[in-house]
């Protein structure tokens, strides 16, 4: 397991990798570098891993009987993600970005001194997605897959892929988790982007593993994505397939394919929950985590049925200072139990083992946690828009309050397709705000995940008016049961959850305060973000069509009622929401009057990331609430 390593004198923490056993966790690697991306091979006796090596990520390997790591990757451009174990142990399969006019080690070499000495610092393109997340995509450079053969040292490795050239989009997880090798070695499945400048679909591959033939693309008529492949003990392959492209949130089934013919059968598509994170045991039972009704639960499929491995009440005995039930993530099947993560809004995350019972197999947090109270979990269901009822789960601060009803501090999810999930976050933490007197409100509004299908959807095209409406409902509720001060109500939330907060704070001023992180403020400028497909489905419209309707939903639109005091916080990096959604809303602000202050990174992206960067943004987070709620 990666471990990160306290240290306030870093901003970027060193990981370390533990081993976990009877006795505890017990580290592996050294403080001295980052270790990331652990592969255990199939026999347990070795280990491969990523670590930087003259700022390059090469693969290491680390035999687990004792010794020292190896270094066995020297690539110019360094690996991309997880090594991929073949069954003999003798090779590894890593993700690589190599030169796209000369895919050679040479030709990638001599690419990036070329790049080391240009001057400028350019970015040209003629494509649409050109930029995604925090990374430009402009380089001249394609992923390819390399077969590392361990007992060759010093050997070049073998090209896969050869001229195919394709791409894993950043930002979506680890590469090598869309890559598997089949039981028998020969044959190798991944899941990428092949070169198409239409909107990019992840589609499933094979290539044989001895660099013998040419890759196979096995579902080149997928209405959209094709992703997590996993080999069956049959030779079969497990692969997630999304109904629809350019709705992220559209269903995704499980298919099981003929890596031969392309064949496929569904394994599950009739369900109206998302599989998420599936593997498959040595018995062949495939297990996936999913979300339902606000939290993370481990299921299992049989007869193209989901079960119930382990629904929330299964690990409720693990914080019993908390009435929450948590949720359970990262499935990993060892033997006939799996491993899995629990957290809760007032737990971080520890290993558990589920088998017969559940058991605690990490505790790494107890230290940090001995003598603190992070407050009480309780769930409260609302009639909300349309009269549908509307989960929320609600965060109590420790203690209580001795003066009347606490503050009221909504937390507000992004997306909008997605969850303030009953788990922990490093980000937007719950615990946190609780701890300064406030009760903190997550609301599963319409459009959330982990309900169903229709109710995701329920929002599409038209994203302000059934979320609003939810948390006015929970809200009053609130009010009607005496559990919070009306007079002290706070509304935060980042992207999606910053647009809500900037719609909702030019429509009423019911709330004390506002803080609106990378909030959407205006569809006009959103057409200069980084993902640009679906984006007139979601909103109602497409400007060069209807440029009204595509704009009535735009907080910008509603300025002139805008009177809440509001906390603006955004990053220069951020190409998801670009930075002027953030700057254009704080100079209206500022020039109505309205009280506004302004929290700028210029080296973070969408998210904040550094250390130093994070303890400045809950410093402001939490003075701007005490100022306006106290």
């Amino acid at each position: 397991m990666v471990v990160p390593v306290t240290d306030t004198t870093r901003d970027d923490p060193v990981t370390r990798l533990y081993r976990v056993g009877v006795d505890g966790p017990s580290p592996l690697t050294t403080e001295d570098a980052s270790a990331t991306a652990p592969a255990l091979s199939p026999s347990s006796a070795l280990l491969a891993f990523v670590r930087e090596h003259e700022d390059r990520s090469q693969v290491h390997v680390l035999p687990l009987d004792g010794g020292e790591a190896q270094r066995v990757t020297d690539l110019p451009l360094g690996v991309a993600g997880r090594p991929v174990w073949l069954p003999d142990e003798r090779s590894v399969i890593v993700p690589a970005r190599l030169s796209t006019d000369d895919p050679s080690l040479g030709g990638t070499r001599a690419y990036r001194e070329s790049q080391e000495r240009r001057a400028d610092t350019a970015h040209v393109t003629e494509r649409r997605l050109y930029r995604f997340w925090d990374t430009w995509l402009t380089d001249a450079t394609t992923m390819h897959l390399l077969r590392v053969d361990l007992d060759r040292p010093g050997t070049d490795p073998v090209d896969l892929t050869g001229d195919v050239g394709f791409a894993m989009l950043p930002g979506l997880g680890d590469p090598g988790d869309e890559v598997a090798v089949s039981p028998d070695g020969r044959t190798v499945a991944w899941c990428a982007v092949r070169d198409d400048d239409d909107a990019p679909r992840y589609l499933l591959h094979v290539t044989p593993t001895d660099g013998s033939g040419p890759s196979r693309c096995l579902t080149p008529e997928a209405p959209a994505h094709v992703w997590r492949p996993r080999f069956l003990p049959d030779g079969r392959i497990l692969a997630g397939f999304q109904r629809e492209l350019e709705f992220y949130a559209s269903p995704c089934d499980l298919f099981v394919v003929d890596p031969g013919t392309g064949d496929r059968e569904p394994l599950l598509d009739d369900w109206d929950l998302q599989p998420d994170a599936w593997e498959v045991t040595t018995a062949g039972q495939v297990v996936f985590a999913t979300e339902r009704r606000g939290r993370g639960v481990l299921c299992t499929v049989r007869e193209r049925s989901a079960h119930p491995l382990a629904d929330g009440e299964r690990v409720s005995d693990l914080r019993p200072a908390t009435s929450s039930p948590g949720s359970l993530t990262s499935p990993v099947p060892a033997g006939d139990d799996v491993l899995a993560l629990h957290s809760a809004l007032t737990a971080p995350p520890e290993v558990v083992r589920i088998g017969a019972t559940t058991t605690l197999v990490t505790d790494l947090c107890a230290d940090a946690l001995e003598g603190r109270d992070l407050g009480m979990v309780t769930d409260l269901v609302v009639t909300g828009a349309a009269g549908d009822d509307v989960g929320v789960r609600l965060l109590h601060p420790p203690g209580g309050t001795a003066d009347g009803p606490p503050s009221l501090v909504h937390l507000i999810h992004g997306g909008p397709h997605g969850l303030f999930a009953d788990a922990w976050s490093w980000r937007w933490n719950a615990a946190v705000v609780a701890s300064r007197g406030h009760l903190v409100a997550t609301v599963d509004f319409h459009g959330s995940t982990s309900y169903s299908h229709a109710f995701t959807r329920s929002i599409h095209g038209e994203w302000p008016t059934l979320p609003a409406a939810d948390i006015h409902a929970t809200t009053d509720a609130l009010i009607a049961r005496d559990a919070v001060d009306p007079e002290r109500m706070a509304i935060t939330g980042g992207s999606y959850g910053g647009y809500l907060v900037t719609w909702l704070a030019a429509h009423t001023d019911r709330f004390a305060c506002a803080v609106a992180h990378a909030a959407v403020t205006d569809f006009g400028g959103m057409w200069a973000g980084d993902w640009t497909y679906g984006w007139a489905d979601a909103l109602g419209g497409a400007p060069w069509k209807d440029h009204a309707a595509s704009l009535r939903s735009s907080p910008a639109a509603h300025y002139a009622d805008y009177t809440t005091p509001t906390l603006v916080i955004h990053g220069d990096n951020d190409h998801r929401v670009p930075i002027d959604q953030g700057l254009a809303l704080y100079g209206v602000l500022r020039a109505k009057g309205v009280p506004a202050r302004l929290l700028h990174f210029p080296d973070e992206h969408h998210w904040v990331e550094g250390r130093a960067n994070s303890l400045v943004w809950y410093g402001e987070v939490l003075d701007w609430l005490d100022r306006h709620l106290r």
